[in-house]
């Protein structure tokens, strides 16, 4: 017999939903969220402060309203984003009617569908974690309605974890057994998670607000040995070759012809191989160590998507919105390459706000060098020395914008400063320039063997064109500048600017600055949690058919195709059904232990002369055995009232089941130590 939920229950109900509702917090709109938070309050409040709750006319206009909004934010109410935004809205305004069986049973299913909304985007490591103890439990406050004594305690527990024991088994025969699909069609079609900063485009400060954080970017694993040193470890992203002014770059306009690779021995160097995780924040950008020469991945989808632009970049059609893996190979050094004469002329394109002072500090750059590359390069370069530049983090706001204000004024700047400034001065100098924007330097986690490389790694650089090599050639201003930065990557910009000023090391830097073993701990402990985490991506990524085959080929089952998985599929489930209707059967046999000690009560008064009678129940029958066998009277009564308390009464104890089994067993011991008199009492 169902009863509604008491107080307790409700309060139970209430923090279920809201322990579903959190993670869904921040990826939905802000007036979702708060309008489901107001409701989970005036919930709280009903259950602690006796506040009324809303009537049902209100209750109607709150659904459709909710209704309304969704359809005006999303322009649908079709699709993940539109009904995960609906489903924790109404799971939040249900609680303000949760007073009912089945109210209650409607909040727990949709508990259920709100954790299946949340792995729809996530399943890294936590959420995975999460989704254990979300099901415990949500199953646990199942069993809870459902039980005649609803005062819990940790015992609580022990039925939802045995359900889900039987189940663990046959979960884990179903991820492994069932036949995956590719699911680079729903990778594709996802909607790409907020951005990092990365754009087509760069102005000053653009850079500068992605080191702000320290989340990952990507994973790169190096498959062909270890990985280059620190300094070396430059990860193309883009190229922008329209100087839209003498700071500001981007990719507008005609771009620049296909690569025209010179493919003669020795020219391109030796590879090296990089499996790259790519978390779901960069659009359409594929990132590799320079220089790419190519980029695969293992779903034939997403490989399709796959783009080459010119300038050794590549990219997909349509935006990353999950985490993704692929492989990339790259050259140690640039391949030679023909220049076209389209080219040339874009890249010696100059920006329309350069003044007289800019051009003339140019032409004297350029007037003691000889023509080679090198030597306008080295040029530049000194120039920046002499001036004494500065690298700063935080560089601050130049009041016109433009070039010469950077140059002869403020001379303090960040990466993007002086990778513009540089391909700026070298298209003066007529040599063909342009900026390159990604990540540089990169953490190794030795847990894990791989290097970690996260937004504060950001970085930009240029690159000139060599003619007498026939090639392009990276040039980073800020190794004159600041090499400290490129020693130590992103890091250098989590150093104070006082520290900095101090000359600090690069011991000093990588240590910490001395920092205590506690924060040493933390930060192993950190690494080793993220390379946990992504053994666990990558085991998810690359769990596709041809995984599945390669594991059974392993187990020695052979080749196999889709239907011979359908096959070992419903033979799996079929045993199974078969094995627990045979263990529900054999447990139905076993008789428990308080009915199995009042029939050897029965048959040990049987074998003494008095029978019971089929139609006479215990009462009754130790009525008569009392009658009977008065010098046993007391040990009759004091049995038979027990056997009815436990078979008949209603206990009190805080884990009814368990007390209730261990008494019967005592009873059923009590009842096999019984012995009547040989002769009765007349």
């Amino acid at each position: 017999m169902t009863r509604a939920p008491g107080k307790q229950l409700q309060l139970l109900l209430l923090l279920i939903v809201s322990f579903n509702v959190i993670p869904h917090t921040f990826e939905l709109p802000p007036w979702i969220t708060a309008t489901s938070i107001s409701f989970l309050l005036w919930t709280a409040l009903h259950l602690f402060k006796n506040v009324t709750l809303p009537p049902t006319w209100l209750r109607a206009i709150f659904v459709v309203a909710g209704g309304v909004g969704v359809f005006f934010q999303w322009h649908t109410i079709v699709g993940q984003e539109p009904a995960t935004g609906l489903l924790v809205y109404l799971a939040s305004l249900k609680m303000l009617e949760a007073t009912r069986y089945r109210d209650a049973m409607y909040v727990i299913f949709t508990s259920y569908f709100l954790l299946m909304a949340h792995l729809l985007t996530s399943q890294s490591l936590p959420s995975t974690l999460y989704m254990g103890l979300d099901v415990l439990l949500i199953t646990a406050l199942m069993f809870q309605l459902h039980k005649r004594d609803r005062r819990t305690s940790p015992r609580s527990l022990r039925p939802a974890m045995r359900l889900l024991g039987v189940a663990l088994p046959v979960w884990i025969f179903l991820f492994l057994v069932f036949p995956r699909f590719s699911a680079g069609l729903w990778r594709l079609n996802a909607p790409p998670p907020t951005q990092t900063g990365f754009s087509d485009d760069m102005s000053p400060g653009d850079v500068e607000k992605l080191i702000q954080s320290d989340e990952p970017a990507f994973r790169a694993t190096f498959t062909g040995g270890e990985p280059p040193s620190p300094i070396d470890l430059y990860w193309r992203g883009a190229i922008l070759y329209s100087a839209d002014g003498g700071l500001r770059w981007s990719r507008n306009g005609a771009e620049p012809d296909t690569d025209r690779f010179v493919r003669a021995p020795g020219l391109s160097g030796p590879r090296v191989r990089q499996e790259i995780v790519l978390e779901p924040a960069f659009k359409k950008w594929l990132f590799a160590l320079d220089f790419p020469r190519e980029i695969e991945f293992d779903d034939p989808l997403r490989h399709s998507q796959v783009r080459r632009r010119p300038g050794m970049i590549f990219e997909v059609s349509k935006e990353i919105g999950s985490r993704t893996i692929y492989q990339a190979s790259s050259s140690r050094e640039t391949p030679a390459q023909a220049l076209s004469i389209f080219d040339r002329k874009l890249y010696l394109q100059l920006p329309s706000d350069l003044t007289t002072d800019v051009i003339e500090l140019a032409q004297r750059l350029n007037a003691d060098t000889d023509s080679s590359t090198r030597a306008r390069v080295d040029r530049v370069m000194r120039f920046f020395d002499d001036e004494e530049f500065r690298y700063s983090k935080e560089p601050g706001a130049l009041k016109t914008g433009l070039l010469r204000e950077f140059l002869f004024e403020s001379k303090v700047g960040f990466c993007e400063h002086f990778a513009a400034s540089f391909a700026t001065l070298m298209r003066l100098m007529k040599v063909p320039a342009r900026v390159v924007v990604g990540f540089q330097g990169g953490i190794y986690n030795g847990f894990g063997r791989y290097v970690l490389v996260r937004s504060l790694d950001a970085h930009a650089w240029a690159e000139v064109w060599d003619e007498s090599q026939s090639r392009w050639l990276r040039v980073d201003p800020t190794a004159t500048i600041a090499p400290l930065r490129l020693r130590v990557g992103g890091d250098y910009n989590l150093v104070d600017s006082r520290d900095l000023a101090a000359g600090v090391s690069e011991e000093m830097i990588r240590n910490g600055f001395g920092r205590g073993w506690a924060t040493r701990f933390s930060w192993r402990a950190r690494l080793a949690w993220d390379a946990a985490a992504m053994r666990w991506n990558n085991f998810l990524l690359k769990y596709d058919f041809q995984f599945q085959q390669e594991l059974f080929a392993k187990l020695g089952l052979g080749e196999a195709n889709r239907w011979i998985f359908f096959l070992w599929l419903a033979a799996g489930l079929l045993l199974f059904a078969i094995l627990l209707q045979t263990a529900l059967r054999l447990k139905a046999k076993k008789e428990d232990p308080l009915l199995d000690g009042y029939h050897r009560f029965c048959s040990r008064c049987a074998q003494a002369g008095l029978p019971r009678l089929s139609q006479e129940g215990p009462l009754a029958y130790s009525r008569r055995l009392i009658a009977r066998y008065p010098d046993a009277a007391i040990e009759i009564e004091q049995l038979m009232r027990e056997f009815i308390t436990l078979r008949y009464g209603r206990t009190t104890q805080a884990d009814p089941t368990t007390t209730t089994t261990r008494r019967a067993r005592a009873f059923q011991q009590k009842s096999r130590r019984f012995m009547l008199p040989k002769e009765p009492t007349n």
